[in-house]
């Protein structure tokens, strides 16, 4: 399998790269200055913050089903699909830290991996080669 017929064969590929796309402009949008430059927060959730858990949800389905058309085992699949969208919510936040008037708040980071978790095992769960069936005697 070459890296070419990853992405360019695979629309599932390109529906994560928007996705993350759009993740990053939303967070790259400079907020007024109403806190110190280069702060990390634990802030209350709000409904915002909330949105944190369908975004990375999506974003884990969306590499698991890129990673599923690949023939990856259902396992592998979820969980590196978890990975991937884990450790972009991670590199979200701290990219948000040097934008003006953001900052890194260890509750988004908390929503994003909650979602980017939830995303998989949901993937887990929905595999229909993945569920056990009941033996029948």
């Amino acid at each position: 399998m070459s890296a070419e017929t990853v992405t360019t064969r695979n629309p599932w590929f390109w529906r994560a790269v928007i996705c993350m796309t759009a993740l990053f402009a939303l967070s790259s949008v400079p907020q007024p200055a109403s806190l110190d430059e280069h702060q990390v927060l634990m802030v209350q959730p709000t409904w915002q913050t909330l949105l944190h858990v369908p975004a990375y949800f999506v974003l884990s389905w969306l590499w698991w089903r890129t990673l599923r058309t690949r023939k990856w085992p259902v396992p592998a699949a979820a969980w590196t699909a978890v990975a991937f969208a884990a450790v972009y919510g991670v590199l979200d936040e701290v990219h948000q830290y040097f934008v003006p008037g953001r900052f890194l708040s260890l509750t988004d980071l908390a929503m994003n991996l909650l979602g980017a978790f939830l995303g998989g095992a949901w993937a887990l769960l929905r595999d229909r080669n993945f569920v056990p069936t009941r033996p029948t005697y």
